[in-house]
């Protein structure tokens, strides 16, 4: 299954590695979080249907993955996995939907 990244994911993703770098005075802690991350699109490639659902009536065919503090929101099409945002856990996941 063909894994692609939305550009807002691919936003949080570089967000979330700012993040860690600046408040860890490191680079290396934010790579291994994001990699952690990452690692995750090609499992939901091949296991797509792992993750939660979400409401349908609000968001159709998204689900969401947890990956330690940050969640995985992806939508299965066909041959395709897309991610769709990737959130901290503490986040209003509706909410940051609602800022695309």
């Amino acid at each position: 299954m063909r894994v692609r990244i939305s550009p807002q994911a691919r936003t949080d993703l570089d967000d979330i590695w700012f993040y860690i770098a600046t408040e860890s005075g490191s680079e290396a802690p934010a790579t291994r979080v994001v990699s952690a991350i990452a690692d995750k699109f090609a499992l939901l490639a091949k296991f797509p249907f792992i993750g939660k659902p979400l409401d349908a009536a609000k968001r159709p065919n998204v689900r969401s993955f947890p990956v330690d503090k940050h969640v995985i929101f992806y939508s299965v099409k066909a041959n395709e996995m897309r991610v769709l945002r990737v959130i901290h856990a503490s986040r209003d996941a509706w909410a940051a939907f609602n800022d695309q």
